[in-house]
Order: C-alpha cells, then sequence, then structure tokens
C-alpha cells in the first residue's frame, strides 16, 4: 500500500468511444437570457468540450451507487455521525500510516485526518479510483472534445412550487448534437481483487445503462452510451528495478511507457472486464 500510485506497477489507457442519444449541454455562463456552452476559442475556432471534473463527478456518483451496494451500504462520503468513523477501534490506524508517512508527518495529521487516509486507502473503493480529499485517486480522466455545431434550445421556465409556467421568463440554452464522443481514461496500479471489481461494474453499467451529462436531464438532455464494440484499452505492465546498474529493465520500462510496439496488449472493453472480475 505505499505504492498507491507513486510506484507505477502496471497502466490500462482506455479509448473510450460514446454514441449521443440526446443533446448536449454543458452550461459555462450566461449572457443574458443565453445560457452558453463550455468551450474554447482557437485561431478563430469555437470548440466546445465537457470537462473533466464534470464526467469526474457523473462517474463518481455512479460508483457510490454501485459501491454501497457491493459492501452492503459502506458509503465513506457520510458525516462524523455516519459510517465513515465507525471504524474498528481495535485497529491502531498509527502502525498502518508508519508505513506511508514519517513521524513528523503523522504529528500534522490529527485523528480525522487519519482515518480519512485509512479508509481512502484500505477500504472505500471509490476513493481509491477517484481521490479524496487526502488521497490521489488512480484514474486520470481527460476533457472530451465535441465535434459538432452549436444550437440554441428557447424554452420557458418553470414555477417548481405551482408547478407551471413563469410568465416572462424565456430563456435560451445553447447545445451541440454530435455523433459520438471520445474519452480517454488512465487507471494506475489498478488492483483487481479490490478497485477492479468496482471499476469493471461502472464500465458495464456504461455500455448496459449510459450516463446523463450536463443539464437539461429532465428535458431530454445528455444520454451517452458507451460502443464497446469500438472501445479499447491498452495494457501496460512495468518491471520492478531492483538493481539500476542494470539497464535492461529501466529502458523496458520506458518504452512500455511510450506504447511501443510489443510493449502493451490491446485487448476490447469486455475483455478488461472480464480481466478485472477475475
Amino acid at each position: 500500500m505505499i505504492h498507491h500510485i507513486e510506484c507505477l506497477k502496471n497502466r490500462a489507457i482506455l479509448e473510450l468511444r460514446f454514441n449521443v442519444l440526446e443533446p448536449i449541454s454543458i452550461a459555462m455562463y450566461n449572457e443574458g437570457n443565453i445560457r452558453k456552452i463550455v468551450g474554447y476559442t482557437r485561431d478563430g475556432k469555437f470548440t466546445p468540450f465537457i470537462p473533466s471534473e464534470s464526467i469526474k463527478g457523473v462517474l463518481r456518483s455512479i460508483a457510490r451507487k454501485i459501491f454501497i451496494n457491493m459492501e452492503n451500504g459502506f458509503d465513506c462520503n457520510k458525516d462524523s455521525k455516519g459510517i465513515k468513523h465507525n471504524i474498528n477501534t481495535n485497529l491502531n490506524i498509527d502502525d498502518y500510516l508508519k508505513a506511508i508517512y514519517s513521524e513528523d508527518q503523522l504529528r500534522e495529521l490529527d485523528e480525522d485526518a487519519k482515518k480519512d487516509i485509512y479508509l481512502a486507502l484500505n477500504k472505500c473503493y471509490v476513493c481509491r479510483l477517484f481521490g479524496s480529499n487526502m488521497v490521489t485517486g488512480k484514474l486520470i480522466i481527460t476533457d472530451m472534445i465535441i465535434n459538432g455545431d452549436v444550437y440554441n434550445y428557447t424554452s420557458t421556465a418553470i414555477n417548481r412550487r405551482k408547478r407551471i409556467a413563469k410568465e416572462d421568463n424565456l430563456f435560451t440554452v445553447e447545445y451541440v448534437v454530435p455523433d459520438n464522443l471520445m474519452l480517454t481514461i488512465i487507471a494506475d496500479n489498478i488492483e483487481k481483487d479490490k478497485e477492479g471489481r468496482l471499476l469493471a461494474a461502472i464500465l458495464d453499467y456504461m455500455i448496459k445503462l449510459g450516463i446523463e451529462i450536463g443539464g437539461l436531464k429532465s428535458r431530454g438532455h445528455g444520454l451517452i452510451k458507451l460502443d464497446d464494440e469500438n472501445s479499447s484499452v491498452k495494457i501496460v505492465e512495468f518491471k520492478e528495478i531492483k538493481d539500476r546498474s542494470k539497464d535492461d529493465d529501466i529502458i523496458y520500462n520506458i518504452n512500455a511507457l511510450a506504447l511501443k510496439k510489443d510493449y502493451f496488449r490491446n485487448i476490447s472493453i469486455k475483455e478488461y472486464i472480464d480481466e478485472l472480475r477475475i
């Protein structure tokens, strides 16, 4: 557990293609009564995109629901009155953390911080994948670039208390309708018997049910589904270097990191899911 992610043992690069089933609207700011879509302008061309943090938030939310069912209701995101601090008092957390932190570093951590670190590393696989306040996650998620024209959708705001349209309250939202979307996820040091089962369940969820991203979900926006036939995974296994005087293992790891031919396996998403569940 010392080498949570700092010592790279294995890496999976997931190149995921999604079929877009509904329009996508990721609002950035209001310009008058128009909600502008997120994007950037380069060389005079506007390119919409879905921020990685937005995708990560959606996936983490799904992961929590799955993990609660997997672990009989355990949810480390509960507050201090919930399961978050319900740790076996016979367990000496300091002894566990001494393998990771120095004595000086441990003295700077309060008891709640120690419990958070212990849970994130040892018990909550959602935190192991996506990170927590105290621990870096094992997944790197990229922005999702959108290739498509921007359209406008005009509607009336709803009075939620009366459940009727608000008078004189029209608004316009920008949206895009691409045929498909690409997303890259880099998964480092995934342990199959631990967070690997959760990652497999998340991927399976995206294939069967899809995920909803952006706004206007209640108006039929945001649904995308993972296309398993046109997605792929590159698997890289790194060698442990015990003797730095020998160059062979170092060269092997450099070539593997650079994804040079014959240094990685290329498999399908379904094959990767099966491997994670072994």
